[in-house]
């Protein structure tokens, strides 16, 4: 019989992920889109059932359950949907697990509704103790009734994920935007550099490379649609990724135009920071970056920038209580 255990938090739990991670990895044919650490003891000081769960997300389903036999060599039980359609389940450890595997394919909405809650109690320690205590009372009062215990949580793990799901889904999208050779690029790597400091997962994209080819489209010049396309397209995937803060390099001459960009991040929150410098300075930057090539082109662009440019806008929404 299963015996439901809550225990205190372990300081070993991501440890014990990663070591398990690079088993998997290591043994892979196929490598997978991303491998995250979800569930309770992804949260630093919450009490859990001692299982770590694994997220892992692949882009063909179809692909991926030829690597079953190796994930069987790794001690793992393969066990099909298990309840939720479109998931593969595998589990490790017998009647009382170790591990639980969960694998998506890229864009599956169980993929955001797990990271959100994870990231949710780890911004709101406050919320998991609640939850924390509750997990241990319910394990008290049904010790070998797995069942009771789920249903339990139920009606608090449906409220809090969807306060958790609300939070995640305003995605900052940082516009760092500026003259030519202002510094936009150096200035978006900083913000990025921070921001993997804190612990908060970015998604850094010079969209000056998805308008990279050749012919352009009639009357959209500098690629503001295919940035748009683009975006929009790769979202899914960076969003799986777990991506809460979006940072784009990139001239726009508009508010309008900004907002466009955002508008191709499903949730994104404008944020437009407008970069400016010395005339001199400025024309002393691109020459340095010319390398000796004809600027002049470049210069007289800065020039029009530098004029036409809107100011800085900034979103006036509950930013400042966005718990990263």
């Amino acid at each position: 019989m299963r015996r439901v255990e809550v225990v205190p938090y372990n300081h070993q739990w991501p440890e014990e992920f990663a070591a398990e991670a690079q088993r998997i990895t290591g043994a892979l044919s196929q490598p997978l889109l991303f491998l995250h650490h979800i569930g309770s003891t992804a949260v630093r000081g919450l009490a859990a059932k001692p299982i770590i769960d694994l997220l892992g997300v692949v882009s063909n389903l179809g692909a991926w359950e030829r690597e079953d036999g190796v994930l069987k060599s790794l001690g793992y039980r393969a066990l099909g949907e298990h309840g939720i359609t479109g998931r593969r389940f595998y589990q490790k450890g017998g009647i009382q697990p170790t591990h639980h595997l969960h694998v998506y394919p890229v864009g599956h909405p169980e993929i955001a509704s797990h990271l959100a809650f994870r990231d949710y109690l780890r911004a709101f320690p406050d919320e998991a103790a609640v939850y924390g205590a509750l997990k241990q009372r319910l394990a008290l009062q049904y010790p070998h009734d797995i069942q009771a215990y789920m249903k339990g949580k139920h009606g608090w793990i449906q409220e809090a994920g969807q306060r958790a799901e609300d939070w995640w889904g305003v995605v900052p999208v940082v516009v760092i935007t500026g003259a030519l050779g202002v510094g936009k690029t150096t200035t978006a790597e900083a913000v990025a550099a921070q921001l993997e400091a804190a612990g908060v997962a970015y998604w850094l994209m010079d969209v000056d490379r998805l308008t990279d080819f050749w012919p352009r489209s009639p009357g959209d010049s500098f690629g503001g649609g295919i940035s748009q396309a683009g975006l929009a397209a790769l979202w899914p995937v960076m969003r799986s990724g777990g991506t809460r803060v979006v940072i784009l390099p990139r001239v726009i001459e508009s508010a309008d135009e900004g907002g466009r960009l955002a508008h191709a991040i499903s949730g994104g929150l404008l944020l437009v920071v407008r970069l400016r410098a010395r005339p001199d300075t400025l024309r002393r930057r691109i020459l340095c970056r010319a390398g000796g090539q004809d600027a002049s082109w470049e210069l007289q662009r800065a020039q029009e920038l530098t004029a036409g440019l809107a100011a800085c806008v900034r979103s006036r929404s509950a930013m400042p209580s966005l718990r990263m």
